[in-house]
């Protein structure tokens, strides 16, 4: 009898495993063709795709990227959704380099791989890098006023306040984000955040600035560098190349310089920044054409 009864089972389990089996061999994703007008990686996109059989509510999907020759070897997942809605949010990393791209929907519980796109996505543009420069601090008294400014090296620029050009000024306490575009189209993003206190308040905090590093932006740059100190007073510039050679030397005030480094050669060079109110720098940075 017992030995019945577990031929019995045996055997409904094998037809199970066998039905499961024949439902997941009818289970298809077909990816479809990506549309973007975009040529540049960090773009934001929606990956559609048409599924064929009955995935079930637990059914979960991604859309992969292949690497920049159309291979999936070793895949990214740059969108996923818990739903099958026909449709991925998705965003290609900004840091995939230059290449002919394919992407494909994948699903676990059931496991299945989709086909890829039928068009290729090519990436053909980097963005510019985009960082918003703060002068003279994140944080200032009442009354007084703070710039925000990117560097001159995008064709549009648009802040969350509404304004469009390099520069705002800001007078009260919040976040603030740009858009920029910059002339091959790709959009870039950055946020700060700063704050509006009463004297006393900034007084103590500026009292930090001793441990604050100076900053160049861009880097790599082509034509100009701006340089941005924790000093409140004049400071000197040195520049120098990677044999010690002195190239160039200039100051500033206030803590923010624009150098131009236009006559310069490709390649890597040194700024020493110094200055009273801080220990002495030295900043990397390189020249491309």
């Amino acid at each position: 009898m017992k030995r019945f009864v577990c031929n019995t089972i045996f055997i409904s389990l094998l037809i199970h495993c066998n039905e499961v089996a024949l439902k997941a061999q009818n289970l298809t994703i077909t990816t479809e063709d990506i549309i973007s007008n975009s040529t540049c990686s960090g773009q934001f996109l929606f990956v559609t795709y048409s599924t064929t059989g009955n995935f079930g509510w637990s059914a979960q999907f991604r859309a992969e990227l292949s690497n920049n020759l159309g291979f999936f070897t070793n895949p990214i997942t740059i969108g996923s959704s818990n739903f099958n809605v026909g449709i991925i949010p998705a965003q290609i990393p900004l840091n995939v380099g230059l290449g002919i791209y394919r992407i494909r929907v994948v699903s676990e519980n059931p496991y299945v791989v989709g086909t890829p796109s039928p068009t290729p996505l090519v990436i053909s543009n980097i963005p510019q890098a985009t960082q918003i420069i703060v002068f003279p601090d994140d944080t200032v008294c009442y009354g007084d006023s703070i710039r925000l400014m990117v560097a001159p090296v995008f064709s549009q620029v648009e802040w969350s306040t509404g304004n469009l050009g390099n520069t705002i000024y800001v007078h009260s306490s919040g976040i603030y984000s740009v858009e920029t575009t910059d002339i091959a189209g790709c959009k870039g993003y950055d946020t700060v955040k700063v704050h509006f206190l009463p004297c006393s308040s900034v007084a103590n905090r500026h009292l930090q600035h001793e441990t604050k590093t100076s900053s160049v932006f861009p880097n790599p740059a082509k034509d100009k560098l701006y340089i941005k100190t924790p000093v409140s007073t004049s400071f000197q510039i040195i520049l120098t190349d990677f044999n010690g050679r002195i190239l160039m030397k200039t100051a500033g005030n206030s803590g923010f310089l624009d150098l131009d480094i236009e006559h310069l050669e490709a390649g890597c060079y040194f700024l020493n920044l110094q200055a009273h109110e801080i220990t002495p720098e030295m900043v990397r940075f390189c020249k491309i054409h």
